[in-house]
Formats: structure tokens, sequence, C-alpha cells
């Protein structure tokens, strides 16, 4: 900067067509909680959402204008606008909202890749910007972004490729709800032109780890119950204990079997009722984020920042419900992991990879799930272009 000079000219005012993209207070929280500068990333992104529409709309971004607010009087939120910079607007903000998915995309590959650590005029500074590009806050722009495009993602690019997923209503404190993502069986990958064989399963145990010695005596901790989402039928399966023969010849019809923790956990359980369960067919999605990641991460972890949802209760909550009979709200409790195992496995095999949270910033874990079963052909519609982080 070398010097600055008042002008006396007249504002300009003209009414135009804009975007406006609301940002949710859990977003703004978790952005004070890593030290962030939560308007300088609302700033920042702003900046970026300008740099990257031109790459979706036929435009300049000198055609365009931009606004961003902690608390805009009329949305009462936080919220980003971007504006045609002509008057009555000339339709570049309607196609944005059109292209919403695509184009936050590329403002998020755009300040990712960029090798600069604070920003600079590829990801985030602006020539026009009025304010001399202050504050700005790239940690806290990715954040958002990442946040936006998980978002979009699920809602407006599953939707393109015939993959429904419908909001249920949330609050402002806590991330909304989806219904389960569903893939019709037609969809499955298949072998020799028929849809595989896919079960997805979990259970729960009548005693704790802590009951039995340490997890590494699991296999003491026997079966109260278990489910099974059977993708051929579309339906749930439900097991006890006195059934758990019935249960293992399911596992075993199945051409693979999904669960979380599988391997190390639920078979160790089932292995002193029969000496066939080595042979369930298993893909266990928490060994493929270990080996994608150096360590472990949660169920509830995955789900909320992947899908959305978190999980009902607990392990020793199941235990207890066990214990005091209460086997609806056990067998309730124990299908909705299933669900939630269903559908990152789902999410994983139409994209490539699942998302979790690192010091405030929504990454991407790859799996490579198509490419786990050669012999199987997946349908073209579960392609889709990603970037690993």
């Amino acid at each position: 900067l070398l010097s600055e000079h008042k002008l006396d000219l007249p504002p300009r005012v003209f009414e135009t067509q804009a975007v406006l993209l609301t940002v949710p207070e859990t977003w703004r929280r978790r952005a004070l909680d890593y030290s962030l500068d939560f308007g300088g990333g609302l700033h920042a992104v702003e900046h970026s959402l300008i740099a990257a529409l031109p790459v979706q709309v036929l435009c300049d971004r000198w055609d365009l204008g931009g606004l961003s607010t902690l608390a805009h009087p009329q949305v009462a939120a936080p919220c980003i606008f971007v504006y045609d910079g002509y008057p009555g607007g000339v339709g570049l903000a309607t196609k944005g909202l059109e292209l919403l998915a695509d184009w936050i995309e590329t403002a998020w590959e755009m300040v990712r890749t960029c090798e600069c650590q604070d920003g600079c005029p590829a990801c985030i500074h602006s020539p026009k910007c009025g304010s001399r590009n202050q504050p700005l806050d790239k940690q806290a722009c990715q954040m958002i972004l990442a946040a936006a495009r998980q978002q979009t993602v699920k809602k407006l690019n599953l939707a393109k490729q015939g993959v429904f997923i419908s909001a249920r209503p949330g609050n402002r404190e806590s991330p909304g709800r989806e219904s389960p993502m569903v893939l019709p069986v037609a969809d499955l990958p298949k072998k020799g032109g028929t849809p595989m064989h896919l079960l997805v399963f979990d259970l729960e145990t009548k005693y704790s780890a802590a009951d039995v010695g340490g997890w590494g005596y699991a296999s003491r901790m026997g079966m109260s119950l278990g489910v099974v989402y059977d993708h051929t039928q579309e339906a749930f399966s439900t097991y006890r204990e006195e059934a758990t023969q019935q249960l293992i010849q399911h596992l075993l019809s199945a051409d693979v079997v999904v669960g979380f923790n599988i391997d190390k956990f639920d078979l160790t359980v089932l292995s002193p009722y029969s000496p066939h369960v080595e042979r369930v067919r298993t893909l266990d999605i928490i060994s493929d984020v270990y080996q994608a990641l150096g360590y472990r991460l949660s169920l509830n972890h995955l789900a909320l920042h992947t899908l959305g949802r978190e999980k009902t209760a607990e392990g020793l909550q199941a235990i207890a419900w066990y214990q005091q009979g209460r086997w609806e709200e056990l067998e309730s409790y124990c299908r909705e992991d299933v669900a939630i195992t269903r559908d990152l496995f789902f999410f994983g095999l139409q994209y490539g990879y699942l998302l979790y949270e690192k010091r405030g910033m929504i990454l991407k874990i790859p799996v490579n799930w198509k490419g786990r079963f050669p012999d199987l052909k997946t349908p073209g519609k579960f392609a889709h272009p990603s970037a690993e982080t």
C-alpha cells in the first residue's frame, strides 16, 4: 500500500440478483473453538466464490460483487451474498445457484490446493476488495467451504445422480439428521450380471469388556442380539442369542458382509458359537479407515461428518437394556447402528471417500471399495470425481 486518498463520488445504487448463503451458528462456534477468525473466513469464502464462478459460468470476476457479514439484519444469521454487478442482474447469480455444488467444489479446490499459508491473490485475495483484503482467514475459509461442500454434495450431487436424501428438520444447535441413503438393488456392484448378495451386520453383547477382563477377551462377552440388513430383500432381520446358528448361516450366505470393527470384534464375539465364523467374507470399514489414516475413528464421528447423523446410544447402554429385558430399545439401537454402517458404505462406494474432522477442517478418507472386488462391475452412475485431501 503506497497511499490512500478520499474520493468525492456519489454512491452507486441499483437493484440486482444475488445468491444468499446463510451459515449455521455451529460453524461459527467451531471456528472460535480453534481460535480462527470467523469473520475473516466468511470474507475469504466470498472472495473465493467470486473467483470460482467464472470457471462454471461464462463471465469475469469483475462482473460480480459480494458481501459477507456476521449478522445481517434481514437474515438474522452470518451470511454471504454474491451478486450480479449490473442493474437488474444478467443471470450470473441464478446460474451459480443452479450449479451450487460444482461452484463450491471449485472454490474449495482452489483454496485447498494453493500452497500459500495465509492467503494470496491465487486463492482468497481480491483485486477489487473495498476493505483492502482485511480481514481474511484462510483456515476458517477452508473449514466453511469444506462444511458447505459436504452438505451440497449430499443434497445436490446425489439427487442429480438418482440417489435421494431427504433432510429432516434440524435445529441451529446441531446438524439435522438425514434419512437413510438407500441405493436400488439394481445399482449394487454386479457379479456375473446378478447383483451381489450384500449384508450389513452389527451385534450387541451381554457383558462389557470390564466384565470379562478386557477387550482382549471379546469372545467371552456373548451376543445378546444381532441385526442384519439384507440389501437383496431390503429388510432387517433380528437374531437373539438362541438363534445364533441361523444368524451365522445368514452371514455365510452373503458375497460380502459389511460391518464396523466386524473382523476384530463382532466375529470374535460370535466365534464360540461356531467354528465356521471365520469363513464369513467381510468388508470392515474401520480397518480401511485405519489403513488410510494410521489411527481409528469412531462410527459416530464418521457418521456425523459424512452423513450428518449421530448414534442414538452407546454400548454400555445397550448392555443395560439387555440386563433389564428392554428388547425393544435394544433392537432399535442396534438397527440404527446397522443403518448408519450401511449408509457409510453406500456413500464410500459412490464417491470413493468418507469425511472426518481434524483441526476444524472436514477432510477426506479415501476408500477403494469398488476396487476391492476386481471381478465386480459397478454401474457408471457411481463415478464421481474426487480429490484426496
